[in-house]
């Protein structure tokens, strides 16, 4: 769940079911989770060398939790949230903390949203960039 991506149709955070999480930063601070619900933002640490920085999830803000916690008292589990296990320092958020103005719609998809569409993630509102972080947690992804 994207809290702070709100789906246009339905004002409620984008939720990505059945996506796939990858990633030598964030699958050691997940594994320790499974189970659990985890909140946090979605952070990149800094280049090493020629190296991208790995994504990681660092500490959610008092507004993440709230609404997390507005969507969850609507969709209810059974577990409190849990903050990622950081083994790095915390890094600025690769997301904005509000979602930036929606720029005006294509008349026709691009080829990268209606692939993303078909996997039953809505694009609207979202930058490429957004879509392509979106696009490589899954496996099939034709987009890399």
């Amino acid at each position: 769940m994207i809290v702070d991506l709100p789906d246009p149709q339905t004002g409620q955070p984008t939720v990505l079911s059945g996506a796939r999480i990858g990633g030598k930063g964030l699958v050691p601070q997940l594994k320790k989770q499974v189970g659990a619900m985890v909140l946090g933002r979605l952070s990149k640490l800094p280049s090493q060398g020629q190296k991208d920085g790995a994504y990681v999830l660092s500490d959610f803000t008092p507004q993440d939790a709230a609404l997390a916690t507005a969507y969850v008292q609507t969709h209810p589990r059974t577990a409190p949230f849990a903050q990622p296990q950081v083994s790095a320092p915390p890094v600025a958020p690769v997301l904005p903390l509000a979602p930036a103005p929606a720029a005006p719609a294509p008349a026709v998809p691009s080829p990268l949203a209606q692939w993303l569409a078909g996997k039953g993630v809505p694009t609207a509102g979202m930058s490429d960039d957004q879509m392509r972080l979106i696009a490589a947690t899954f496996p099939d992804n034709p987009y890399r």
